[in-house]
């Protein structure tokens, strides 16, 4: 089963504030539970956030041919 993890402990996983996170759950950008009035994120959720943010790095001698 995937792990639930606090705003705060989400937060702190992607140096950001909490407040960026709670932001993030009223505009319905990311999933959560709510466990009675706590709010709970799943640890795979938080990989996507990582994920859909990352750059991909460009192969050796071609990123040369885009900066021109």
């Amino acid at each position: 089963m995937d792990t639930l993890r606090s705003v705060g402990e989400v937060a702190r996983q992607l140096g950001l504030k909490e407040g960026t996170i709670r932001r993030w759950i009223l505009l319905r950008r990311i999933d959560y539970i709510k466990v009675g009035s706590a709010v709970r994120i799943h640890a795979s959720e938080v990989e996507r956030i990582i994920q859909e943010g990352r750059v991909r790095r460009i192969p050796s001698g071609t990123a040369s041919s885009l900066i021109m």
